[in-house]
């Protein structure tokens, strides 16, 4: 049976060991939720109050354990407000893994969605490793698969 990319995401962070992911439901990533929640005995998803501290939390973790976390915000705002805990954590050479959800598939063949023009990566300016819709799920693991292998090759933050 084909897993949904929310899946495949649950399933490579427990195989990697990730103990939990950071991240607020909404209307783009609800599937991955329902993932991460039907393995809730193996990865724990904790809500903060804002996208931005789930950056903040990730970041937090790798300085203490050593270890990177995974963060997760819907598409839209939480996309842009997991910015700043992303640039904190770039600038100082810390690995933090971030996901942001799509539009809903059966919104797909509307105008307004995607927004025709929206350039949702430029925020993130070159450090986006990759992006990818729907029908690419494919290409979207080994992608994923491909970096997240070179992600903890990181210089020692100077103490």
């Amino acid at each position: 049976m084909a897993r949904t990319g929310g899946e495949i995401v649950a399933e490579y962070l427990i195989g990697e060991g990730v103990p939990y992911v950071f991240g607020i439901p909404g209307h783009g990533d609800m599937a991955a939720f329902d993932a991460f929640k039907d393995r809730e005995d193996r990865i724990s998803v904790i809500a903060p109050r804002h996208e931005q501290a789930a950056a903040h939390m990730a970041d937090a973790y790798f300085r203490a354990c050593g270890k990177p976390l995974a963060t997760l915000t819907s598409i839209g705002p939480g996309s842009m407000n997991i910015a700043t805990g992303l640039t904190t954590a770039f600038v100082d050479s810390i690995p933090v893994i971030s996901f942001t959800g799509g539009p809903q598939t059966c919104g797909l063949q509307r105008v307004n969605a995607p927004t025709p023009g929206v350039d949702y990566y430029a925020p993130f300016g070159g450090e986006l490793r990759s992006g990818f819709g729907p029908r690419e799920q494919g290409r979207a693991a080994r992608e994923f698969f491909t970096h997240s292998r070179t992600i903890t090759i990181v210089e020692p933050v100077p103490g």
